[in-house]
């Protein structure tokens, strides 16, 4: 699964209000990717949160630019 391109899709197709995490998970299932491919992506965003002090949706970005 191409986590950019999933990452991306979400980004957007995002709709006003709703969760980064819920349009992760919109857009996993769109790919046909499983619950553990959400887990791994969602957990991927969260480290580069972590290590570089953003939001959500700003490490979202850099993970999609990157990959």
């Amino acid at each position: 699964m191409d986590r950019a391109k999933v990452i991306r899709d979400a980004l957007e197709r995002r709709r006003k209000n709703e969760t980064l995490e819920r349009a992760v998970g919109k857009a996993v299932r769109r790919s046909g990717g499983k619950y553990e491919d959400y887990i791994e992506i969602m957990s991927h965003i969260r480290e580069v949160r972590k290590g570089e002090n953003l939001t959500l949706t700003e490490a979202a970005h850099r993970v999609a630019d990157a990959d």
